[in-house]
């Protein structure tokens, strides 16, 4: 669906064309419309999950990809920075992407992990927290992942 003065990006993201402009450092919504409309349209996804070793590890950050296309596929996925847990990860969610065709691309897609704290009254009750991951897809370019941290019930804390 076109919507007057907006850029489609990924899947349902509606962008006003000039607030994308500067974004981007250009005063022209329309070279930031036809920069946009470059990007290939992800119309299928395995959602990402944050990886368990690095949640038990407490690691959370910033994970930069470099991604080629043939105009119809993913063709490479190179790592330009992040942990390397949290790299490979993303690096793995994005060969499932599934592309509608388009003309061949180069972009960059960051991949943000975050932990989020258990509640004091949580871990004084010795529960155990919800293992689900948060994610927000804004995609191509952007994807954020939040789970809850984990951490362990010693024995000084009362099970109940």
């Amino acid at each position: 669906m076109y919507i007057p003065g907006t850029l489609s990006i990924g899947r349902n993201n509606l962008v006003p064309s000039a607030l994308l402009g500067l974004a981007l450092g250009f005063s022209t919504p329309g070279i930031a419309q036809q920069l946009a409309e470059l990007l290939p349209v992800v119309t299928a996804a395995s959602v990402p999950f944050y990886p368990a070793l690095a949640r038990q590890a407490h690691i959370e950050g910033k994970v930069r990809l470099e991604i080629s296309t043939d105009g119809e596929h993913i063709s490479n996925v190179s790592i330009v920075s992040g942990q390397i847990m949290l790299a490979q990860a993303a690096k793995e969610n994005v060969t499932t992407w599934r592309l509608a065709p388009h003309t061949r691309a180069k972009f960059a897609v960051t991949f943000r992990y975050r932990l989020l704290p258990v509640p004091e009254e949580t871990k004084s009750k010795c529960r155990g927290t919800d293992e689900n991951s948060n994610v927000l897809l804004r995609l191509p370019t952007e994807v954020d992942v939040s789970a809850n941290e984990t951490w362990v019930c010693t024995s000084t804390t009362p099970a109940r």
